[in-house]
């Protein structure tokens, strides 16, 4: 395993340098994906199998820590310079026990599965209707649904 893993760590070592070969290296792929000259789906699947250890590496809560402790010593790499930010950072408010809060929220709930249940209806056609807060009598059209397509590529073993 020990040799798998220098193999893997060489590899690493072919990638870009630097932002202008990084920006090189995108360039080339790009041209020689437009021109016909390389398999894209081949690269598509080698390109996925890269963001897959990027998410390894990033999700790995060991690494992460092992990363964290080296930048707060450190903070320059060989390539980059590294910062510690504080990211996700969340509040939770339900336990502070604001009344007007609480009961805002309550009613920004009903008003949010109100606006869903007529989101649906307006999905699968046209709506006729009766506002009870103004008395008017509406016909609403379909919503105009906009999609885009994209690949995805899953592992087959």
């Amino acid at each position: 395993m020990k040799n798998n893993a220098h193999l893997a760590i060489s590899a690493m070592s072919e990638m870009p340098q630097t932002k202008s070969e990084l920006e090189h290296y995108c360039s080339l792929i790009e041209s020689y994906a437009l021109d016909g000259n390389m398999n894209v789906l081949e690269v598509a699947e080698k390109i996925n199998m890269m963001g897959r250890i990027v998410d390894f590496f990033e999700k790995n809560e060991a690494i992460q820590y092992m990363l964290l402790n080296e930048v707060e010593k450190f903070a320059k790499g060989e390539l980059s310079n590294f910062q510690v930010k504080e990211t996700g950072t969340k509040y939770f408010y339900s336990s502070c026990g604001h009344s007007e809060y609480n009961r805002l929220l309550d009613e920004k709930k009903a008003l949010d599965e109100k606006l869903k249940a007529i989101e649906q209806q307006l999905k699968v056609g046209d709506v006729n209707g009766f506002d009870s807060v103004t008395g008017e009598v509406f016909e609403a059209k379909k919503a105009v649904k906009q999609s885009k397509s994209k690949v995805i590529i899953t592992l087959k073993n």
